[in-house]
């Protein structure tokens, strides 16, 4: 048996657990609607990635000065992409399709 993924979305980089709602909600307050994720990392295991629905650019660095304010320095996602809402990938049930978030950081 093999495990292609983690069975929760918890994200583990650097040795350190980070929870994606508790980055999600900080980018909530700061009028960012977003979906975190992990993303593999050579160095840390994973990093922190932010997908931030939006129809307009984004200035990541400053949204990353905003957010440490509220969070940990190793949870402030490290990657940012936009997509806009209806583009967001979703799964049959509803629910939103992290791999399909990880193929955006691709593309």
């Amino acid at each position: 048996i093999y495990f292609l993924g983690r069975a929760g979305s918890m994200i583990k980089t650097a040795g350190a657990n980070v929870a994606p709602p508790e980055v999600e909600k900080a980018l909530l307050a700061l009028g960012f609607t977003a979906h975190v994720i992990g993303l593999p990392d050579p160095d840390r295991g994973q990093t922190v990635a932010a997908v931030v629905v939006t129809d307009s650019d984004i200035d990541s660095e400053a949204i990353r000065m905003a957010l440490r304010d509220a969070l940990s320095a190793y949870k402030i996602p490290r990657r940012f992409t936009t997509c806009r809402a209806a583009e967001v990938p979703m799964l049959s049930s509803g629910k939103v399709d992290p791999a399909g978030l990880r193929k955006l950081f691709d593309a």
